[in-house]
């Protein structure tokens, strides 16, 4: 699953109003970080490339409402899902101004990728050099 989440309310209920529209089957959940939502990884590619674009621009949305609730507000963070290999997902946090930066020069499931490989290297290190491999 292709996890998204969202630190308001209305946005989420968006993003899930935009996959109804789309017949994109999801799940959602409020945790502790916010407002959760998953879709199925297996769904055709452009089809992802909306939903990523569609999740970047309410993205930007939330990073400028919470700026106007209190710019320092502790609430104020992103996380990257890792789904280890045990089965147990865990959030790293990241700064959104950081996330936003890398998002505007790779998509969500490019960076999705790279988080993958890193979570795979420390779950199954292989220590021989890149050119055995």
């Amino acid at each position: 699953m292709l996890e998204y989440i969202f630190f308001h309310a209305a946005l989420s209920a968006e993003f899930t109003e935009r996959l109804q529209a789309l017949s994109i089957p999801f799940e959602s959940q409020d945790d502790a970080m916010g407002f959760v939502v998953a879709v199925p990884e297996d769904m055709d590619e452009a089809l992802i490339d909306q939903v990523n674009e569609l999740y970047e621009s309410l993205l930007a949305k939330s990073e400028g409402l919470l700026e106007q609730e209190d710019p320092a507000a502790e609430k104020n963070i992103a996380a990257i899902t890792l789904n280890l290999h045990d089965g147990r997902a865990v959030q790293a946090l990241v700064r959104p101004d950081l996330l936003n930066r890398v998002l505007e020069v790779i998509s969500l499931q490019e960076l999705n990728e790279l988080v993958e490989a890193i979570t795979d290297a420390v779950d199954n290190p292989d220590e021989r050099p890149i050119c055995q491999r």
